[in-house]
């Protein structure tokens, strides 16, 4: 049984994260150009975000006339910096969910042109009660409904400015393998790092449920041999239900693994 482990990344490999959803021809690279062009100098990165801030719907207006020109590609790494800088600026005011709701719905719909229906959802799940959100799913429900039930592939659930948290579960010596990262992007993730905690655990092919059980490394639990934290997993159909049952598992701070997590297109 694997150990829980606490991680904090650097600022500076925070620039190298790539979406878990988005394919490696894919990459959305607008952070580690920041990064690139201040010459790894965190204050001027920041300088270059308080910049961006002002001029956040000009990326989406450029994401629009992309996605009218059917360039979805295009289109989604402009509204994926739209998202990033509505969370990292953090604006606020009136209708401030709803204008995220929004954002992430413009990531959404280059997935359903792209017939990644199970990309599209995941977005459109993040505040999924606002009615951009609900017509959408409402409009791809016939998609998602024929999308074949499977248990093994990457699950995502939200973690903010961008970043994913990460199942995968993988079909390995006749049983499922499950690896987990959790992880939490804080407001400024991208100046200070970001927090994580990773187990792994397996399944039988004839369940659809698994429990964790694992103590913190370096803790009394570990060093007495006792049960410190427990952590279920309950798979549906393309989506995977996390809850904390027992104690802590030693996660970086704010980490936490509960939840809805979505599968994605492979």
């Amino acid at each position: 049984m694997l150990m829980c482990r606490s991680i904090s990344i650097l600022a500076i490999l925070f620039a190298f994260v790539s979406m878990p959803v988005a394919h490696a021809e894919d990459k959305w690279d607008y952070i580690e150009k920041l990064w690139r062009a201040a010459g790894d100098d965190s204050s001027k990165v920041e300088q270059a975000l308080e910049m961006d801030c002002k001029r956040i719907e000009s990326f989406a207006d450029k994401g629009a006339k992309l996605y009218r020109q059917k360039q979805y590609t295009a289109a989604r790494h402009e509204f994926l910096t739209q998202v990033f800088l509505l969370e990292y600026c953090d604006t606020g005011g009136r209708n401030w969910d709803h204008r995220l709701a929004v954002a992430y719905n413009n990531v959404a719909l280059t997935y359903v042109q792209e017939g990644k229906a199970l990309h599209a959802r995941a977005w459109m799940s993040i505040i999924a009660d606002d009615p951009t959100s609900r017509f959408n799913l409402e409009k791809i429900r016939s998609q998602l409904d024929a999308v074949p039930e499977r248990i093994e592939g990457e699950y995502v659930q939200y973690a903010g400015q961008g970043i994913w948290t990460n199942i995968q579960v993988n079909k390995e010596r006749g049983k499922y393998e499950i690896g987990a990262e959790f992880l939490r992007a804080g407001p400024r993730a991208i100046l200070g790092g970001l927090n994580m905690g990773n187990i792994g655990l397996e399944m039988p092919l004839n369940l659809r449920h698994a429990l964790y059980r694992g103590s913190e490394e370096g803790s009394e639990a570990e060093t007495t041999g006792e049960i410190g934290c427990e952590i279920a997993f309950d798979f549906g159909k393309n989506t995977a239900h996390v809850k904390t049952l027992k104690g802590a598992c030693g996660f970086g701070a704010g980490v936490y693994a509960d939840g809805e997590f979505y599968r994605m297109e492979d």
